[in-house]
């Protein structure tokens, strides 16, 4: 996978935060959007619903939402695939997630399946008492940050859990507050 920013250490991340609105730069845009023009979906022609939007730096994309990005990613979604023909990718036949300026879709459903991913990836971050309590499932950068600095990790941990299960609950009620919008956008900056 190719990095989205300078690859920073996971020590040197800031307070891991959720932005409300649309934040420029180095940000990760999510929010409801609906495609009325079916033939094209560059995102000038993507209708989007500000007033629910987050906002997530891409540091934190890159070390603790990826994953979750990628695992949930449909590329039979017929949005995805009309998506890939209209940028000229290299194999309209199997869209990938685009790291940069272009609307990756989501189903309701595929959000919903996240959050309950989410959730469960918390609560055993949460559960997790001793390093070696920390499930293989976890991402590789917070495992090695646990057992490289047990300390630092101890004192950071509740705010990895916090993180996830505020990113949850502001997905989650993103798809309540926008029942009229059929998809979920995520772009890159």
């Amino acid at each position: 996978m190719q990095r989205l920013t300078q690859p920073k250490n996971i020590l040197d991340m800031p307070s891991l935060k959720i932005m409300d609105g649309h934040m420029g730069q180095n940000y990760f845009w999510i929010l409801p959007v609906r495609c009325p023009n079916y033939s094209s979906f560059l995102s000038m022609e993507v209708e989007e619903c500000h007033r629910e939007e987050i906002s997530v730096e891409d540091t934190f994309v890159e070390h603790c939402l990826k994953d979750f990005f990628l695992r949930h990613f449909d590329s039979s979604l017929p949005y995805n695939r009309r998506r890939q023909e209209t940028l000229d990718g290299p194999d309209p036949e199997h869209p990938v997630f685009e790291w940069y300026l272009v609307h990756n879709f989501y189903t309701p459903d595929s959000i919903l399946s996240m959050v309950r991913e989410i959730r469960w990836y918390a609560g055993c971050l949460g559960k997790a008492r001793r390093i070696r309590d920390i499930p293989s499932a976890v991402q590789p950068e917070i495992r090695c940050f646990a057992q490289a600095l047990p300390d630092l990790w101890n004192a950071r941990q509740s705010e990895f859990v916090r993180f996830y299960l505020d990113f949850a609950d502001r997905l989650e009620n993103m798809l309540r507050q926008s029942t009229d919008w059929p998809l979920i956008g995520i772009m890159g900056p």
